[in-house]
């Protein structure tokens, strides 16, 4: 029975690692966090990073973007992390838009409010954003591998939603 277990264990992280290094291989930009003020369901945490990666590709950022849906530990729900690249550096205002091109797919504002507010910190202010972090992507911070435990972790559950959409 031990033996089937260290295989089992030996197996797995076989799979992680060349998951790990598979997802490496390929040269983000970013490594993102993304959360909601309201419960995100796998279901809806995979609606969520296919319509942001729709709206940057309409964009002509052209992304490739793999996310995986991480479990809260405190509270019902998950929030996704992922990576993301995209075919050039980010000038200020486009890293800012495409922030807010989360904000208005993810239900925090429109296209209205953030047209509306443009020149006005204060209302700007006001408005209840969802957190979006994009941060650099570090090879040596090993970003696959953090996402690729989320997925390996949540399988044996077989309750995995992970995708790379390019």
């Amino acid at each position: 029975m031990s033996k089937v277990k260290k295989r089992s264990f030996v197996a797995t992280k076989n799979i992680k690692t060349s998951y790990a290094e598979w997802l490496n291989s390929f040269e983000w930009d970013y490594f993102v966090t993304l959360t909601t003020h309201y419960e995100l369901t796998l279901k809806s945490a995979r609606r969520l990073a296919e319509r942001w990666h729709e709206k940057m590709r309409k964009h002509d950022f052209e992304p490739i973007l793999f996310w995986v849906a991480e479990r809260f530990e405190t509270k019902d729900g998950y929030h996704i992390h992922g990576l993301l690249k995209l075919n050039r550096k980010l000038k200020k205002h486009e890293f800012v838009f495409i922030t807010e091109l989360y904000q208005i797919v993810s239900g925090a504002c429109s296209v209205n409010d953030l047209t509306s507010t443009i020149n006005n910190k204060e209302k700007r202010k006001k408005l209840s954003w969802n957190r979006i972090d994009l941060s650099r992507y570090l090879e040596s911070k090993n970003g696959g591998a953090y996402c690729t435990k989320y997925v390996l972790q949540e399988q044996q559950n077989k309750l995995a939603e992970y995708d790379i959409i390019i």
